[in-house]
């Protein structure tokens, strides 16, 4: 899958495993994870041994934050919306009510290989992966895009 970036999977981790309990706080998770890998000197660092929130410290971390979550809130977006557009996703950017994606169509839209990949990463279990997701996501996308229309990366630098 082309839409496939570290940040994308970074994004739907962190959803999956933070933004579930603390969606309204993912900026606040992020700077968290970031401020422990600058106490203990990793904060440019890339992960090794597979620590996903490591990895997700070091994409939201520095000059380059804002770009990484632009990015990945725009791919989401593009994977979410499909085609023709007029999706459930796209009422978490507009004004107005979200309205909820059902499972089987974000299963479908994120697809089998980017589930896998997440289940991978996270240990979380694919099915409790989109159950989290479906949760978590109407909410977060409304948040990380309040003027109705996707960050740019100034903007998604000051959100973080």
């Amino acid at each position: 899958m082309s839409n496939r970036t570290p940040s994308l999977l970074a994004l739907l981790g962190l959803a999956a495993i933070a933004g579930y309990q603390h969606r309204d706080k993912i900026g606040s998770v992020i700077t968290d994870v970031r401020t422990r890998q600058q106490a203990n000197g990793a904060a440019t660092d890339r992960p090794r041994g597979g620590d996903f929130l490591s990895e997700v410290g070091s994409i939201f971390t520095g000059n380059n934050a804002g770009m990484a979550l632009s990015d990945a809130v725009g791919g989401l977006m593009r994977l979410l919306s499909g085609d023709t557009g007029g999706s459930a996703a796209d009422s978490w950017v507009a004004s107005g009510p979200n309205k909820p994606m059902s499972r089987d169509e974000l299963r479908d839209r994120l697809g089998a290989p980017l589930l896998s990949d997440l289940a991978r990463r996270t240990g979380l279990a694919e099915e409790v992966i989109v159950d989290r997701l479906a949760e978590a996501l109407p909410d977060m996308i409304d948040r990380l895009t309040p003027e109705g229309r996707l960050p740019s990366a100034a903007d998604a630098a000051y959100l973080i």
